[in-house]
């Protein structure tokens, strides 16, 4: 798997515009007003004004983000490099998987979190190797999903959660479902106790007490 730096915790809610003084004051203004004036400059923008509203929002945050995170974060990401460079074919054998987390525990790793569903079980042997690498580790958070079925006699929405065997060895797990905007942006994350990002938090926190303040959800 190829390793990048960047990122951010996955836990960053929706934006807020908050004044840091007046120099973003003044610039969130001028982007106000300048969205503002593309909306009325035609009737085709006003139909259009949820769009430059979710635009404004984008500039908005922009602005008021840090330049980059605090946190060392790598990204160890699975793509069509990736897969050719392994000569495996997807799934993984969980092996692959253990090794990975054995390598990052070694790179010293605050927190491994996958954010790939693992609910079903595979070989014996490949999932025994993985929750071993876990309980090793001390420090995994796999992503949990929401699906929904219906028969015959119900309608229901049910947490498809990692393999039990996983959880056991110690693994966290955390809802993870995001759902993009109609011009398929992100700005909204889950807010609940059990979000993924939440969860992550967490363990980094039980690692290194303190290190990350965390607003519990009202």
């Amino acid at each position: 798997a190829r390793v990048g730096g960047g990122g951010a915790w996955g836990g960053a809610e929706r934006g807020e515009v908050a004044g840091r003084g007046p120099g973003v004051a003044a610039r969130c203004a001028a982007a106000g007003g300048a969205c503002g004036g593309l909306v009325r400059s035609s009737r085709w923008v006003t139909r259009a004004g949820p769009m430059f509203g979710w635009k404004g929002v984008d500039v908005l945050t922009a602005i008021q983000a840090p330049a980059a995170s605090s946190l060392p974060i790598s990204i160890v990401g699975i793509d069509e490099a990736s897969l050719g460079d392994s000569g495996l074919q997807w799934p993984w054998p969980r092996t692959y998987h253990a090794k990975l987390v054995d390598q990052l525990v070694k790179a010293g790793a605050l927190v491994i979190a996958f954010d790939v569903m693992m609910p079903e079980a595979s070989r014996p042997e490949e999932d025994a190797a993985l929750a071993k690498a876990i309980s090793r580790a001390g420090n995994v958070v796999f992503a949990a999903d929401l699906v929904y079925q219906e028969s015959a006699y119900s309608r229901q929405w049910l947490r498809v959660e990692p393999l039990d065997v996983f959880t056991q060895a110690g693994a966290a797990n955390g809802f993870a479902t995001v759902v993009p905007g109609p011009d398929g942006v992100l700005r909204d994350m889950p807010l609940g106790l059990d979000a993924f990002w939440r969860v992550i938090v967490k363990r980094a926190n039980e690692r290194q007490p303190g290190l990350l303040r965390l607003a519990e959800p009202p």
